[in-house]
């Protein structure tokens, strides 16, 4: 029951991600919810999927704080990437015990990047990678998430000028 009641806030939270404008916005709700995730999956004894949520507030930490010297090293997405693979061994349940750390790499690559429309197309496999996921370690409100923030994050890309396709470019041949 709280598992699920966090799973719906966390929802109400991940939709909130691809509508900010900026990049530190973001990463403030890409945080938050991870926090909440984190505590979502303990609860189901999902632990890829709450150690991915846990590095994940750590990683946002870092992200946050790349104007300062000591965030500002490429350095960090190597750490996080082996870390995140790593953890994905470490909570080994079944074969889809690797989605979780391979959505955060493209994740972790998304934000590292800073651009809010490559953050979004990156999304599309992430989303994907988490239904999976979530559908397999019985996290009902984790697949809702993914089917809100799936709509949510198309609807986004519309309306701020992220084409799903290039028609143009797609018949021109």
């Amino acid at each position: 029951m709280i598992a699920t009641i966090l799973g719906i806030i966390g929802v109400g939270v991940n939709v909130l991600i691809f509508w900010q404008k900026n990049r530190r916005k973001m990463l403030l709700c890409k945080m938050t919810a991870d926090f909440i995730w984190f505590m979502h999956y303990l609860l189901l004894g999902a632990f890829s999927g709450a150690a991915i949520c846990g590095i994940g507030v750590f990683r946002q930490t870092v992200f946050l704080n790349n104007h300062k010297k000591w965030a500002k090293s490429r350095l960090w997405i190597g750490f996080f990437v082996i870390v995140n693979l790593i953890s994905a061994f470490l909570t080994w349940k079944n074969m889809y015990s690797i989605l979780p750390a391979v959505a955060s790499v493209l994740g972790i690559l998304s934000f590292w990047i800073g651009e809010p429309k490559l953050t979004r197309i990156l999304q599309v496999p992430i989303s994907i990678a988490f239904l999976i996921y979530n559908a397999v370690s019985g996290s009902s409100a984790g697949v809702f998430n993914e089917i809100i923030t799936f709509t949510s994050l198309i609807f986004a890309m519309c309306s701020q000028g992220v084409p799903l396709i290039n028609l143009k470019k797609t018949f021109s041949h």
